[in-house]
């Protein structure tokens, strides 16, 4: 597969569903076809443009990252699929420290994920965030999200 397959549900009514997309690979190859067919002059995509396009995916997946480190409510999010993995979000540690944690958790299990599907993640993680503050938990606790991701 060329891309990935996020599916997201949870305990407390938050289920958005699939969401697939391609990745850094998918430009690679992208850029890799251009370079052989694009005409120069043209105004073409380029494969100058498409590493501009992805030079800009590590602000995003930054930005998202600091709105991770800003959630409001404690919960859990459980990981499926490639990745295999557990972790609390607590709105009583620093910012920082949520960050920090989060993306040592992905670095301990030894996973490698791209911009991409780093600034999925984020955006459910800040996404079942705010569904949280906005319609509550439904009595259930702990909220729990469960991501199922497919690489």
């Amino acid at each position: 597969m060329i891309g990935f397959n996020i599916n997201v549900t949870s305990n407390i009514g938050y289920n958005p569903g699939d969401y697939s997309s391609w990745t850094e690979g998918s430009l690679w190859m992208a850029k890799t076809a251009l370079s052989k067919a694009a005409v120069k002059g043209t105004n073409m995509f380029t494969p100058d443009l498409l590493a501009g396009i992805e030079s800009k995916f590590g602000n995003i997946k930054n930005a998202l990252l600091t709105k991770v480190g800003g959630i409001d409510n404690m919960f859990f999010v459980g990981f499926t699929g490639s990745v295999s993995m557990y972790i609390q979000f607590d709105p009583t540690q620093p910012a920082e420290m949520i960050i920090w944690k989060f993306l040592q958790t992905i670095r301990t299990a030894n996973y490698d994920l791209g911009d991409q599907v780093m600034i999925q993640l984020c955006k459910h993680i800040a996404d079942f965030d705010q569904y949280i503050s906005l319609y509550g938990t439904k009595g259930v606790n702990p909220p729990i999200m469960w991501i199922t991701l497919d690489l």
